[in-house]
């Protein structure tokens, strides 16, 4: 989609504008509706022609909305976070996704203002999320739920909110996803879970992350750009969704591990990570995105993906003669890559590999901290002294291993202040 393309179009229109903040999408009968806030909103069709979206019968765009944020939801097309009307929701007309109210009979799109039924909201609309057959609307500090394709007596079209979660908003739209049949959301003050009530339309929320709630809040994005930059992705292989937050281009990335339902989870922290976007596909497997680049993050379920490391298969550019390199570049030759380790200029890729000036470059080793819980070994109030400590292990990386006892964690200077020690190969079973 650019320039060009728009100018092909009925009318010679132009493309988008440069310097876009964030891109929201949202499949609606096998076409993609995507708007950027600023911009009118486009539609990419399943042959991947590329057209902006408007009223079918008149071919006008006119009333179509420019928002920030867009979802699918019980056959009606919703867009939100128009800069002028703020607080509005703006519904498509039944089975549609570009006539909007104002176009041409029949219509029955229609703008509704939710700030009225969000009286604690914190601000602006913040994201719009479908979950079942409900709209979620999201302020800053509650989110409301609304029932669509309720019509009146003479046609109308009259959504129903049916109920207002109270103290729990949203960080960013891309802060919120479906996870083994339960709503998960994030906000400056957690993580919940929403699930309807089995009894009602109502939706009974639980906080999920209790365990890390101090770290969790002092990491929390508190300007717009930063808020706009953090996301969630779902890891449905693993069982585990990773929560990005964003603090001033920093990341930090909260994991959640999860069983069957949610009933239990567990938090770790992933480190050295600085992707923008991700998402998954239809099979599980997740994609992160840097720059122009797309990498597929490993797992143990598909043949020669579970990666042993990270990187693998990333270069600079392609690998050249009579060029020059320096330390550290990564270069593609013969569909492998390899890292320079002296700097020079090429001569040709048999000889500079014969010289040691290249090696096959197997990505970046993965450093990861693994803390164990405390436990009182069924004696709680005896003190206890550890003498030894045993593996039982396969692999060949290398790993430290520390054990302390009875709240000796770091000594008077803050260093750690283990009983016993030791480094061995990879991990596979402690004893």
């Amino acid at each position: 989609w650019n320039d060009t393309i728009a100018n092909a179009l009925v009318g010679s229109p132009v493309g988008w504008s440069t310097g876009l903040v964030t891109v929201d999408f949202t499949e609606f009968k096998g076409e993609l509706v995507v708007c950027n806030g600023v911009d009118k909103p486009i539609l990419i069709k399943s042959n991947f022609t590329t057209t902006y979206l408007q009223d079918v019968a008149t071919g006008s765009n006119v009333f179509t909305p420019i928002g920030r944020f867009v979802t699918t939801v019980n056959d009606y097309t919703v867009i939100a976070g128009v800069a002028a009307t703020p607080f509005e929701i703006h519904i498509s007309s039944k089975g549609t996704s570009g006539t909007y109210a104002g176009d041409a009979a029949p219509n029955d799109g229609l703008s509704i203002n939710i700030g009225a039924y969000a009286p604690a909201a914190g601000g602006a609309i913040r994201g719009i999320s479908s979950f079942r057959n409900y709209l979620l609307v999201h302020f800053a500090k509650q989110t409301v739920v609304i029932e669509l394709g309720i019509y009146d007596g003479s046609g109308n079209h009259t959504p129903k909110p049916l109920d207002t979660i109270p103290d729990y908003g949203i960080i960013s739209h891309r802060m919120a996803l479906t996870v083994e049949q339960s709503f998960v959301f994030a906000d400056e003050n957690g993580v919940q879970k929403s699930i309807r009530n089995q009894f009602g339309g109502a939706l009974e929320t639980e906080v999920l992350s209790d365990k890390i709630i101090p770290a969790y809040v002092a990491e929390t994005p508190f300007t717009q750009a930063d808020r706009y930059k953090s996301f969630a992705v779902s890891n449905k292989n693993e069982k585990r969704v990773m929560f990005f937050l964003n603090i001033g281009g920093e990341w930090t990335i909260y994991t959640m591990t999860y069983d069957k339902g949610l009933r239990r989870v567990a938090w770790s922290d992933f480190v050295g990570w600085d992707f923008s976007c991700a998402c998954t596909s239809s099979r599980g497997r997740v994609f992160l995105s840097k720059g122009t680049k797309i990498y597929q993050y490993g797992n143990g379920v598909f043949e020669n993906e579970d990666y042993t490391a990270d990187m693998i298969g990333d270069y600079d550019s392609a690998w050249l003669t009579a060029t020059a390199y320096v330390v550290g570049d990564k270069v593609l030759h013969e569909g492998e890559v390899y890292e320079v380790l002296v700097n020079h200029t090429s001569g040709t890729f048999a000889t500079d590999l014969a010289d040691d000036k290249l090696q096959l470059y197997q990505g970046e080793a993965i450093d990861f901290d693994w803390e164990l819980p405390w436990s009182d070994i069924s004696a709680r109030m005896r003190k206890k002294q550890v003498r030894y400590i045993g593996m039982d292990t396969e692999g060949t990386a290398r790993f430290n291993i520390q054990c302390f006892v009875d709240n000796f964690y770091k000594d008077f200077n803050g260093n750690y202040n283990p009983a016993v020690e030791t480094t061995t190969t990879c991990i596979s079973h402690f004893t």
